[in-house]
């Protein structure tokens, strides 16, 4: 594991050789839950492409401004902001939200348990949030707009927070009715944490108001579809990055 700081510069044979670690782990952690993997079609261009998505960027910020936030007292709007107690903005993401077993990396240095997440209420018309997470600095070819690492999607418009540790799996009880996109072509439904050892990379929790309750996607989408659906219908968004 290289030496973590705020501000350390990625060099560039690091980075590189910190995305091909995590191709190959990721390709170990598909191949661990389905022999099926992602590649490439027929005609060169990849079978998953989530171009012409929203670029995820760092920081906690929410579209809108304070507008996009619910209610607030005196008249007021409260902006729409995610926080965690786990890490602050820009700190680093700590090693039991990291990639590890049981699933989906069995050999893992973290515990891949998610981390707690608490946002503000969304702006009116909010009727259920979606929560992507994206490592905006793996952008590989099926992925230009980062890596996806968690997709959960018809959480309950009264609902403004995550625990830790939560389970994976398609349904959800608790939240009551939120569903987790599945990881590639794997048949693993949930959370993959952070997974670059090699190299510090960025990872964009990012939290959307939406408009619907229920999405119309399928269990059987893949989370490139589903993240694509939730960035380009969300209401309001607001994130939360981290090192790893």
């Amino acid at each position: 594991m290289p030496t973590r700081g705020m501000g350390a510069r990625r060099d560039a044979g690091a980075r590189l050789a910190g995305m091909a670690w995590h191709r190959l782990h990721l390709w170990a952690a598909l191949s661990f839950f389905s022999s099926v993997v992602v590649g490439c079609g027929d005609d060169g261009t990849d079978a998953d492409d989530d171009s012409g998505g929203t670029t995820s960027t760092g920081g906690t910020t929410s579209t809108g401004g304070a507008s996009a936030g619910g209610a607030g007292g005196a008249g007021g709007m409260v902006p729409f902001v995610m926080t965690s107690t786990a890490f602050e903005e820009g700190d680093t993401i700590p090693m039991v939200h990291e990639c590890g077993p049981p699933a989906p990396v069995p050999n893992g240095t973290g515990d891949n348990e998610t981390p707690p997440l608490t946002w503000t209420a969304g702006p009116p018309g909010t009727q259920s949030y979606a929560v992507v997470v994206r490592d905006i600095d793996a952008t590989v070819a099926q992925f230009p707009n980062g890596i996806i690492h968690w997709v959960i999607y018809d959480i309950p418009a009264g609902v403004l927070s995550l625990p830790q540790s939560v389970p994976d799996g398609y349904e959800l009880a608790d939240p009551a009715g939120a569903k987790q996109g599945r990881i590639q072509t794997s048949m693993f439904y949930g959370y993959f944490g952070p997974c670059s050892p090699n190299s510090i990379n960025t990872y964009v929790f990012t939290v959307h108001a939406m408009g619907e309750a229920n999405l119309p996607v399928m269990m059987s989408d893949s989370e490139r579809d589903i993240a694509l659906y939730i960035e380009e219908r969300a209401i309001a968004s607001t994130s939360l990055s981290g090192e790893s």
